[in-house]
């Protein structure tokens, strides 16, 4: 995205009051790499009196915008680092490496990072080991864990996984936040496991139905990430008065939740057990 789309969408939603307590967050692809990473940046760090949380979602990638980054003053500004650690065991070294320099930058900085993890259903506790070093050495100890939220159905028979996972993070000291689109039915725990979970601070299962929407580089937009393969004509986000506009091109919006792809992969899920 350039800036000059950014700016046009930015203050769009600043003049109708479309956002959720005026969060904005920038996603990938992988934003620290992108061409005009600092350019769009460095206006929302000009306009700070009008954003209460900034978020980046990254992979951590590119070390030399996270130093930029971390020379910035945030104020009172919720400033944070959604880290997609998911994959960091299989990254060639050079990646790695990279990873590792950005976590150090950060771990000096004034700017939350949380470390975020997309469970497959191959995956058990064994593929997220890795997260005591982050707790250990950048101080990492916040974690927003979701399931693949396409393929929910293959956690069927996974519940003792997700489970453990769970109960691994609860244990080592983890704050834990769900992701709505990747949230876990109690249904695929046994009753011991269920009780477990339900009484873990900050696991809130189910989506609110109140996602923010998600404006795609060409400044089109979709309700939130699980549209993001809609076929159809994509509304430009400038084009918006409401959420509820959203209608007009998907036929329904954001606040109509059990039409989401991924909760109605939840009740397909459901509808088995």
């Amino acid at each position: 995205m350039t800036l000059e789309t950014f700016v046009e969408c930015f203050e769009h939603q600043a003049k109708i009051g479309l956002g959720i307590k005026r969060r904005l967050a920038l996603l990938g692809g992988e934003p620290t790499v992108a061409k005009y990473f600092r350019d769009i940046v460095g206006f929302v760090v000009e306009n700070l009196f009008r954003v209460n949380n900034f978020m980046i979602f990254s992979n951590l990638s590119g070390v030399e915008n996270i130093k930029w980054l971390t020379q910035h003053d945030f104020g009172i500004v919720d400033a944070s680092v959604i880290w997609n650690s998911t994959g960091l065991t299989s990254y060639a070294s050079n990646l790695k490496n990279k990873v590792y320099q950005s976590l150090y930058l950060l771990k000096e900085s004034s700017i939350k990072i949380t470390a975020s993890i997309t469970m497959e259903a191959n995956q058990d506790l064994t593929d997220f080991k890795y997260l005591l070093e982050a707790k250990k050495e950048y101080g990492i100890s916040s974690i927003r864990f979701a399931l693949d939220s396409g393929k929910l159905s293959e956690f069927y028979t996974r519940g003792t996984a997700v489970y453990e996972v769970l109960k691994f993070l609860h244990d080592s000291g983890f704050s834990i936040g769900i992701d709505g689109c990747g949230s876990p039915s109690m249904k695929i725990f046994n009753t011991k496991q269920a009780s477990f979970v339900s009484n873990i601070r900050g696991i809130d299962i189910d989506c609110p139905g109140s996602a923010g929407i998600d404006i795609l580089p060409n400044g089109t937009c979709i309700p939130c990430m699980p549209y993001l393969s809609y076929k159809g004509d994509k509304p430009k986000f400038i084009d918006l008065k409401c959420l509820d506009d959203l209608k007009t091109i998907y036929g329904f919006s954001p606040r109509d939740r059990m039409l989401c792809p991924a909760i109605a992969n939840i009740d397909r899920l459901n509808l088995k057990l």
